[in-house]
């Protein structure tokens, strides 16, 4: 599949996650042509909140030499996210 911009995203994954209880951080990888090459759950969090960590995300794309990749989350609503504008991010000490 084709994906270049947020409602490609939408297509893809709406009726998979529509009825999901849990908020989903999903990894999309796409090579130089914006093709689909794989596709990753990276992420099962609780009702509104996934947590990530950036090698998670990063190593299923170096593994599969994704050129490009899309970071929907599927929140417990059942509405996907693709622009992925709720990031928020905690510093750790």
């Amino acid at each position: 599949m084709h994906v270049k911009k947020a409602q490609d995203v939408f297509n893809l994954f709406h009726e998979k996650l529509k009825d999901e209880k849990q908020e989903k951080f999903i990894l999309i990888m796409l090579n130089s042509k914006n093709n689909v090459i794989a596709q990753e759950i990276v992420s099962v969090g609780t009702l509104d909140f996934a947590l990530i960590h950036p090698r998670e995300v990063f190593k299923p794309a170096i593994k599969n030499s994704a050129a490009k990749m899309k970071l929907p989350t599927a929140a417990s609503c059942g509405v996907l996210n693709p622009k992925g504008n709720k990031f928020s991010a905690v510093k750790n000490s």
